[in-house]
């Protein structure tokens, strides 16, 4: 069975992020719906825009491409509806892209940096994560209102002061022995 990790959101993020098997086109809806919508865009980016023969289910085994792709029972179910026929599987790159957009969302990317990594623009960012919730888990820059992500002190604008008395701040003594921090 084929990879499917780059089209799995993570754990902390609503099902509802996920597109609904029905939207997905021709005959990814249809494999969304037996191996999961992960497992169809997986698919579409793997066989996208290709023209391939479905056989008779009970032709295909462990070694066909179907049953590598989807698995077995999936590549047989789906093979049940299809036998003998010759299909162009859509490649579902909008979709893609969209749990692409929201994977980097979901790990606290800007918008900026979401359209520079992906190459999309600014308003399909805009489109795909308007009104959703910041996630959970972002990192300590954006969670603190100005305080240092290490002691939770607000610095000033210049020289950061810590503390090597405090048990909070990372002590790094210098070759001299001196005690002061940098």
């Amino acid at each position: 069975m084929m990879d499917v990790s780059p089209y799995t959101l993570p754990a902390n993020a609503p099902n509802a992020w996920y597109p609904r098997p029905e939207t997905l086109p021709g005959v990814l809806s249809e494999i969304a719906e037996i191996a999961g919508v992960p497992a169809a865009l997986s698919f579409g980016a793997t066989y996208g825009h290709q023209r391939k023969y479905i056989p008779a289910p009970d032709t295909i085994g462990q070694d066909h491409w179907l049953a590598q792709a989807i698995g077995i029972k999936p590549a047989r179910l789906l093979a049940h509806r299809h036998a003998g026929e010759s299909i162009v599987f859509p490649a579902a790159s909008t979709e893609r892209r969209a749990i692409a957009v929201l994977r980097l969302f979901l790990r606290g990317y800007a918008i900026n940096k979401i359209v520079a990594k992906l190459n999309v623009s600014r308003a399909q960012v805009k489109r795909i994560t308007d009104k959703l919730p910041r996630p959970s888990a972002e990192t300590p820059a954006e969670q603190s209102d100005g305080r240092c992500p290490v002691c939770g002190r607000r610095h000033g604008g210049g020289a950061r002061k810590h503390h090597a008395d405090d048990e909070r701040q990372l002590f790094l003594p210098l070759p001299s022995g001196d005690r002061s921090t940098v």
